[in-house]
């Protein structure tokens, strides 16, 4: 084998090993359960520092009903519906606390709570499909 072709074998195993490895680092952020878990965290987050979202509460609250419907078929395929429940309010709990954990921490007028603000203007505008 030359040695070129070596090298490009080699660059290409290492190149395929890196997206799985960073694929599997990130497939959480795909579950259903850690989305719903982001937009009670940017809610939470918004109503704590008492900021003016009034403009897009309703549509943030269509879509945060949408993301936990969402979540709750997610967790019913594998669980009971009590334990689905449960898991949602462990969800929305640990969203809260980690909120709450970062405005005690740093205060309402930190980058990490403008970035949940931020978040949430980004989460209201989203389209969820009309259901039929």
């Amino acid at each position: 084998m030359k040695p070129g072709t070596f090298a490009f074998l080699l660059f290409v195993a290492a190149y395929v090993g890196f997206e799985v490895w960073a694929v599997s680092k990130n497939s959480y952020r795909l579950e259903r359960d850690f989305i719903y878990g982001q937009h009670v965290g940017a809610e939470h987050a918004v109503s704590v520092c008492g900021m003016d979202k009034s403009e897009n509460a309703k549509r943030f609250e269509r879509n945060v009903a949408y993301a936990r419907e969402r979540a709750l078929d997610a967790l019913l395929e594998t669980v009971t519906e009590a334990e689905a429940g449960a898991a949602l309010v462990e969800v929305e709990s640990e969203a809260r606390v980690k909120v709450d954990a970062v405005i005690s921490e740093k205060g309402c007028n930190d980058i990490e709570v403008w970035k949940l603000s931020r978040r949430f203007d980004l989460l209201a505008r989203q389209n969820p499909p009309i259901a039929d």
